[in-house]
C-alpha cells in the first residue's frame, strides 16, 4: 500500500514511466525548511530512528551523549571560538613543498574537511572477503561541477555568492594570520579558491561516466606513478597510523580502487605547477568553511548563507539534529549499542 501511494496510475507508464511510478510522491512529498532533499524510504528510516535514538543519546553517559552534549553547549563554543582552527591555518601557511602540502591533506582529511580528492573503504570486488581502499574525486563546495563553469546567469549569480562567502570566512581566517592585510588577501584567497575548485571541478567525471565507469584495481606504486605530485603513499600510510612511521607499509598490502584515473593524473599535473599560495587559499577557506561553522555563530551564518544562494535552503539545520547527526557519524558503534540496548529484546539478540 505504501508503495502504490507513490504511484500516479492515471499516468500511462509506455509515454511517461517516471510520473507512473513517482507521480504520486511527487504530488505528496513535502520538505521542511532546513532540508534540501527528501527520499521517500531512506528519509523515513532516518527519521524513525533520529526519533527514537535522540533522547537515548542526549542522556548517555557514552562517548555519543558526551559528544552530543559538549556540540550543544553553544555557551562554550562560543567562549573557545575559533582556535582550535590554529594549528590547522598555522600548518597550511608553513607549507613550502608537495610533502608538506599532503601532510596537511592527510591531517585536514583526519578531521573530516575533504580536499582535493576523497576516499572510502568498501568492499572489494575482486573478494567480497575483504576490504579495498577507494580513492574517488572530491574537495569541491558547490553541489557539482557545472556550477563552476556553466555560463547559464543563475549559476553565474551562485558563483559570485561562493566568493562573497568565501571572502568573509578568510577575513576571520586572516585575523590568524600574523601580518594578514584583511583589507586586500581576504578578496584575494576568495578568488583564487574559486579557481581552484573550478580546476578541480573540471577534472571530474560525469554522472553519466561516474554510473558506468568500472573501478580500476592498482598497486600503491602504480598509484604514486599515476599521480605522482600527490604523494598518495604518504597519505594512505598516514591514513592507517602516525603519519610520521613511514616504515608502515600498509599502502602496499591493501587493495586500491580508482574509478576516475584521468582525475588523479591531471590533479597532479594541476597540483604540481600551481602557485602554493593558491593552493594554500582554498585548503584555509574548506577548513574554516567546514570545521569553522560549528564553532562561530558569523562562520555558521557565512555557511548558511552559501546554501541559500545556491540551494535554496529556507533554514538552518537546528544545532541539535546537526549535533544528533554528528554524533551519529562520529560514533556509530557507540550509537549503534545503545539502539541494541533498547530496542532488541533478548531473544533477537540471542538470534543475531
Amino acid at each position: 500500500r505504501d508503495m502504490q501511494a507513490l504511484l500516479d496510475a492515471g499516468a500511462d507508464p509506455c509515454d511517461d514511466f517516471y510520473q507512473y511510478a513517482c507521480g504520486g510522491f511527487l504530488k505528496t512529498a513535502t520538505m521542511k525548511g532546513d532540508e534540501l532533499e527528501v527520499a521517500y524510504a531512506w528519509d523515513g528510516v532516518s527519521r524513525n530512528n533520529t526519533h527514537r535514538l535522540s533522547p537515548l543519546i542526549a542522556a548517555s553517559d557514552s562517548l555519543a551523549g558526551i559528544f552530543y552534549r559538549s556540540c550543544v553547549n553553544t555557551t562554550a563554543i562560543e567562549e573557545t571560538g575559533v582556535g582550535p582552527l590554529i594549528p590547522f591555518v598555522n600548518q597550511v601557511q608553513e607549507v613550502k613543498d608537495l610533502v608538506s602540502l599532503e601532510a596537511v591533506i592527510f591531517w585536514m582529511h583526519k578531521a573530516n574537511v575533504v580536499v582535493m580528492y576523497d576516499w572510502s573503504v568498501e568492499v572489494d570486488p575482486r573478494n567480497p572477503r575483504k576490504a579495498a581502499l577507494y580513492l574517488m574525486q572530491g574537495g569541491i563546495t558547490l553541489p557539482s561541477p557545472e556550477y563552476y563553469f556553466s555560463s547559464e546567469p543563475s549559476m553565474k549569480s551562485k558563483r559570485d555568492g561562493y566568493k562573497q562567502v568565501a571572502e568573509q570566512v578568510l577575513k576571520r581566517v586572516c585575523r590568524l594570520i600574523k601580518g594578514c592585510d584583511e583589507e586586500t588577501w581576504p578578496k584575494w584567497g576568495a578568488e583564487k579558491s574559486l579557481e581552484v575548485e573550478t580546476a578541480m571541478a573540471k577534472l571530474f567525471a560525469s554522472p553519466a561516466q561516474q554510473r558506468t565507469e568500472r573501478a580500476t584495481a592498482f598497486t600503491i606504486e602504480e598509484v604514486s606513478k599515476l599521480s605522482p605530485s600527490m604523494h598518495l603513499q604518504r597519505f594512505i600510510n598516514a591514513m592507517a597510523g602516525t603519519f610520521h612511521s613511514q616504515g608502515d607499509t600498509i599502502a602496499s598490502k591493501i587493495s586500491i580502487m580508482i574509478r576516475n584515473q584521468d582525475y588523479f593524473r591531471h590533479l597532479s599535473d594541476f597540483v604540481g605547477t600551481a602557485p602554493l599560495d593558491k593552493i594554500k587559499a582554498y585548503l584555509l577557506f574548506r577548513l574554516a568553511f567546514v570545521l569553522g561553522a560549528d564553532m562561530d555563530s558569523d562562520l555558521e551564518e557565512a555557511g548558511f548563507k552559501l546554501q541559500q544562494i545556491v540551494t535554496g535552503q529556507v533554514k538552518k539545520v537546528p544545532r541539535w539534529k546537526k549535533c544528533m547527526h554528528a554524533a551519529m557519524n562520529a560514533l556509530p558503534d557507540d550509537v549503534g549499542k545503545l539502539f541494541i540496548d533498547h530496542f532488541f529484546g533478548a531473544e533477537t539478540k540471542e538470534a543475531a
